[in-house]
């Protein structure tokens, strides 16, 4: 017998149509993330060449620190500015007006005459950079089905990956200047292919009072031969329920002091800060001179490149563990990783004078347990757990919080590295990663195959617990039917069993031998 729940209630496998319609959408949009990994890689590629006596340009010091340091600096007002766009305009608007800034600062740093120039363009590819951040992250988890979202959101770091890869690629092929006028082809390019996106369905909900547009957008997100009514029948719901309708200005200050608003605030806010004081952004911009003082036999720049490649391939296999496991599981495992792999490094540090492989095998496995949560699970969280009608401002918030406590570990670390040493930098990220697990274990919630809807009706108090109503129909629905299938099958056994003194085919038989 075929199982009800697969046929009624569950949502369409990754393998099938459907999914990969979905797969189809996600890549698409994270062509926008792969231009920030680009713009976030171009400092760290091309400064050598850009300092280097030989060029004409003659950057100092001084200016190469900003070079490097004023696109973090400038991000987070592109993150509040597209916030605020995308709730008031849409998600596909973002995307498309995300882009503009990314290639008007791209040209501007090709054409520039002297480092003073570079610097601006830089600022204006920053701005951009931190309006691009956002919006991938929000248009899939509102265009993609509930068993999706999580894969699917596990592209966006992977495609920031493959952006530094190639921006590594290009500066190693071309001159600095041949490389700023390719990104801003590519960001040009992504313009012209981002006006043929569709809006996301969750957005078109605050905008009209009809499901006609809701019901075009999902044909064109799932295909014709998904069947729609039941989500389109939720999607409906939930708006009539919540009130969803478009938001004054005065609407959207009252909704960002709503409980519902700053409670998920408080929890994403708590786990980024827990995963910057573990250690996760020093470990990107600083591996070089931590591996440098951590007595490795392995050479900086080898192990750099080993841990770059562990970054990549847990971000290829998380896509898969999302799909299959819990996003809590994933965090718990991540914390305890990372925490037990700085401890080692700290206790060899500490009691050891020898050089040796050991801190360096160390730091693959602090990477790869970083990249199945820390990396990765605060921004899934920030684009599922903010009320539909205030997500993207929120999340701008979130992502400028972000910045700033980045900016500052990063600013921070060498001053205090110098006071306290590189083994004792090491035992707070392990004492603060490990600590995190309490913070993961009573604050994080699971939302693992939730719809949206579900997940802001449990903040604003409609729903006791964070329990799926689909899974408990499904789960109520498979026991009535296996139920119903126990009784056919009884009454069939009964129907089938002889009387007793008649045969099978209903012929008296003769019990007593006469």
């Amino acid at each position: 017998m075929l199982n009800p729940i697969k046929l009624v209630l569950a949502d369409p496998g990754f393998c099938t149509r459907v999914g990969l319609m979905q797969v189809r959408y996600a890549l698409w949009v994270n062509l926008t993330e792969v231009s920030v990994g680009m713009a976030y890689g171009f400092a760290a590629v091309s400064l050598p060449y850009i300092a280097s006596p030989e060029d004409i340009m003659k950057v100092t010091m001084h200016e190469g620190n900003w070079i490097a340091t004023v696109l973090s600096m400038v991000a987070p007002i592109g993150c509040l500015m597209m916030g605020l766009v995308m709730d008031r305009y849409g998600r596909r608007p973002a995307m498309l007006l995300c882009k503009v800034p990314l290639c008007i600062g791209w040209l501007y740093t090709g054409f520039a005459p002297s480092s003073i120039h570079v610097i601006v363009g830089v600022v204006i590819t920053g701005m951009g950079c931190g309006m691009a951040i956002s919006p991938p992250r929000v248009y899939i988890a509102e265009a993609s089905l509930p068993n999706m979202r999580g894969t699917l959101s596990a592209f966006t770091p992977l495609a920031s990956s493959i952006g530094i890869a190639i921006q590594a690629c290009l500066a190693w092929l071309f001159p600095w200047k041949i490389v700023c006028f390719i990104t801003a082809f590519y960001t040009a390019g992504l313009i012209v292919l981002d006006y043929f996106l569709p809006e996301t369905p969750y957005f078109l909900l605050t905008q009209t009072d009809t499901s006609v547009e809701v019901e075009q957008t999902l044909k064109r997100l799932r295909g014709d031969e998904y069947d729609m009514q039941q989500e389109l029948e939720e999607i409906i719901d939930f708006k009539t329920t919540n009130k969803i309708s478009k938001m004054t200005i005065y609407g959207t200050l009252q909704a960002i002091l709503t409980l519902s608003a700053w409670k998920p605030f408080g929890i994403i806010a708590g786990y980024m800060f827990i995963e910057q004081i573990s250690g996760a952004s020093i470990m990107i911009v600083w591996t070089v001179e931590i591996l440098a003082g951590s007595r490795s036999t392995v050479n900086p720049n080898v192990g750099n490149a080993m841990m770059s490649a562990t970054r990549f391939c847990t971000a290829i296999v998380l896509t898969g563990l999302l799909y299959k496991l819990s996003r809590r599981f994933l965090a718990l495992t991540s914390s305890v990783g990372v925490g037990v792999a700085c401890f080692q490094i700290f206790l060899f540090l500490e009691f050891s004078a020898k050089r040796h492989v050991f801190p360096q095998i160390c730091y693959i496995f602090y990477v790869l347990f970083a990249t199945l949560g820390y990396n990765s699970l605060p921004f899934m969280y920030m684009s599922e757990l903010f009320p539909l009608q205030v997500r993207g401002l929120m999340g701008g918030v979130s992502l400028t919080f972000w910045s700033l406590v980045t900016f500052g570990v990063i600013k921070l670390y060498p001053v205090i590295c110098a006071l306290i040493g590189l083994q004792y930098i090491l035992l707070i990220f392990s004492v603060s990663s490990l600590l995190g697990c309490l913070f993961v274990a009573v604050f994080l919630p699971e939302t693992k195959n939730l719809t949206l809807p579900e997940i802001e009706e449990y903040f604003k108090g409609f729903r006791a617990t964070l329990v799926s109503q689909r899974q408990v129909m499904a789960s109520q629905l498979f026991e009535a039917s296996r139920n119903s299938s126990m009784i056919r099958q009884t009454s069939k056994t009964s129907a089938n069993k002889p009387e007793k003194g008649k045969s099978i085919f209903n012929v008296p038989l003769n019990i007593s031998g006469q």
